[in-house]
């Protein structure tokens, strides 16, 4: 299903994005970076094994990274989990890795285990966001592959008391990137059921930068607030 049209003018998005907000597959993106650069989406495709899937083109030229605020649960080994996906990677991210970082490290994983078996390896599955290095998101990138362009929820070894796997799990998340976001919800609205004041909570980090960037940065607080309206239509009950 094609996300609707974004209820925001051509001139209310450039404001938005001016404060560090854009918009995916209906879904929120804030401290949104600049779209991707001819030279970064050059070494990109350098070490795939073709063009990247169209979806993730789509969604680089709007955002090159940034951070996610939702819910979103993966099954694995037949059992739901919380899957935490707060980031986009991008270059420079301040986090455990940015975007060239994990492309790298995942390139040379590849050229180990493809020397392994005396082959040529490229990195048929681009890390795209996630947590850290817990959690990661990925897109299959290979055009030969039935899967190509679907996107897989990869987890670390969890602790034995979770009652998750001990050792890494990658688990099928959806067909395509749109649908991935599309699973993105939150599940506890923080407004209505009071939760502003849990830091935990689900919504209350983008919720916290709309109202910084209101008072310290000038965004005009009617936008700001259709936006919130915007992001909370995720919200399933």
């Amino acid at each position: 299903m094609a996300p609707e049209p974004l209820p925001f003018t051509g001139d209310e998005l450039t404001v938005l994005r001016s404060h560090g907000l854009a918009f995916f597959a209906d879904r929120v993106i804030y401290e949104a970076q600049p779209p991707i650069s001819a030279k970064s989406l050059a070494y990109v495709e350098s070490v795939c094994p073709g063009p990247i899937p169209e979806a993730v083109r789509e969604l680089w030229s709007v955002t090159a990274g940034g951070q996610l605020d939702y819910d979103l649960t993966v099954t694995v080994e037949g059992r739901p989990a919380a899957f935490s996906w707060t980031e986009l990677f991008y270059d420079g991210s301040p986090g455990y890795r940015d975007l060239h970082e994990w492309i790298d490290f995942q390139v040379e994983l590849v050229h180990e285990e493809a020397a392994a078996r005396g082959l040529a390896g490229q990195l048929d599955a681009l890390p795209i966001g996630g947590f850290e290095y817990l959690e990661r998101v990925y897109v299959v990138a290979d055009p030969d592959s039935p899967r190509y362009g679907s996107v897989v929820a990869w987890m670390s070894g969890a602790p034995a008391w979770t009652g998750l796997p001990g050792t890494n799990t990658a688990t099928a998340l959806a067909p395509d990137l749109h649908s991935a976001f599309a699973r993105l919800r939150i599940d506890s609205n923080p407004i209505r059921d009071g939760e502003l004041d849990v830091k935990a909570s689900t919504g209350v980090e983008l919720l916290g930068y709309l109202e910084s960037r209101c008072e310290d940065d000038g965004l005009p607080r009617e936008l700001a607030e259709r936006v919130q309206d915007f992001y909370l239509r995720a919200a399933v009950a």
